[in-house]
């Protein structure tokens, strides 16, 4: 059955559970134009305020995700995803945080995943939060490697690929020696949840792009797995679009991206990863331009590179193809949407210090 079908279906029958799939499958923005209304319309529906809470978690505005979580766990108290939602946006908000407010909300991150745990110790996602603390908070506020471990167990105790990929997190986040692909190709091969099934394949593909030419046939391979477990997502087109523009295939590169657009047309991400391999690779400039200012003419979806980075990267192309003019206004167009963007910000000073 076509998706756009199911969920139409599942709206018919069960609005929060046809929401929450449009969430875990990346479609962000559909989500957004459902729920925004919902919650302006009642203020009191929790379901809407904390889905909407992790959409706005999606697309990285935590200020406002916040108090959408907040207004769920006060609506209903003993909803242990409410929590969950309610810690990660703290957690995520605490990155930007002033030094003095972040030994706070990290505490406040911690009581919210430790209570969702009580609430339902079955809650994988509440868990996988304490892994995160446990390695990044500093010693004196709880942080502790051991403890990490011992949740990664007791992840693998109720679900075997995710123990699998809690096990990955932990080995990346320290940076320790362990075979991070196969855990990731363990917890794949375990999983029973399309869900689970869809993560784990999505890692695995990128730790194999990451090789460059090294591993692009096992890596297209899991990129056409990713397609047939939902071919209306866009992540597997861009696993292909990488594959293939870093092998040259042009044909197939652009055969791929027309797949894209007809499949996901709401998510242009494989024509920025198209034109982000091309510029990498030097290869065929005045193409890599078309694909980004294709990426350029729709909202990005949530989770994808901002338009700044379109920008930046458009310019970095143009600035090889010697219109160096247009570079660097695609440049400043990029440090103006996101300041903080620091590779733009060099790269304009430089553009400025050859002017």
């Amino acid at each position: 059955m076509n998706y756009g079908v199911f969920v139409l279906l599942l709206l018919a029958a069960a609005p929060d559970v046809a929401t929450r799939a449009l969430i875990d499958s990346g479609h962000c923005k559909q989500a957004r134009a459902l729920l925004e209304p919902r919650v302006k319309r009642d203020p009191a529906d929790a379901e809407a305020a904390a889905l909407l809470a992790r959409v706005r978690i999606e697309f990285q505005d935590f200020d406002a995700a916040v108090p959408l979580a907040e207004t769920a766990t006060k609506l209903d108290g003993g909803n242990a995803d409410y929590h969950a939602i309610l810690a990660e946006a703290v957690g995520r908000a605490a990155e930007h945080a002033s030094v003095f407010k972040q030994l706070g909300m990290a505490r406040r991150f911690r009581q919210e995943e430790e209570l969702a745990i009580s609430l339902n110790p079955k809650n994988i996602d509440a868990r996988e939060g304490l892994i995160e603390y446990y390695l990044n908070a500093p010693a004196m506020a709880g942080g502790d490697r051991t403890k990490a471990d011992q949740v990664a167990e007791d992840i693998a105790r109720l679900d075997t690929a995710a123990g699998f990929l809690a096990r990955a997190t932990i080995l990346t986040e320290t940076k320790a020696a362990g075979d991070v692909e196969a855990l990731y190709a363990q917890a794949r091969a375990a999983a029973d949840a399309p869900l689970m099934k869809y993560r784990a394949t999505l890692l695995l593909m990128n730790a194999y792009l990451a090789h460059g030419t090294r591993k692009l046939d096992a890596a297209e391979q899991l990129a056409r797995s990713l397609i047939a477990l939902d071919p209306e997502r866009a992540a597997g087109y861009g696993g292909l679009v990488v594959a293939y523009g870093t092998a040259g295939r042009t044909a197939d590169l652009e055969a791929t991206l027309a797949e894209a657009e007809r499949a996901v047309p709401d998510d242009l991400s494989p024509f920025y990863q198209a034109g982000r391999t091309l510029l990498i690779r030097n290869g065929d400039l005045a193409r890599a331009e078309t694909y980004f200012r294709k990426y350029l003419t729709a909202e990005p979806e949530a989770g994808e590179a901002t338009w700044a980075h379109a920008h930046w990267r458009l310019g970095l192309v143009l600035e090889k193809l010697g219109r160096r003019a247009e570079a660097r206004s695609e440049i400043e167009q990029a440090t103006r949407l996101k300041p903080d963007l620091e590779e733009a910000k060099q790269d304009l000073r430089r553009l400025r210090d050859r002017s």
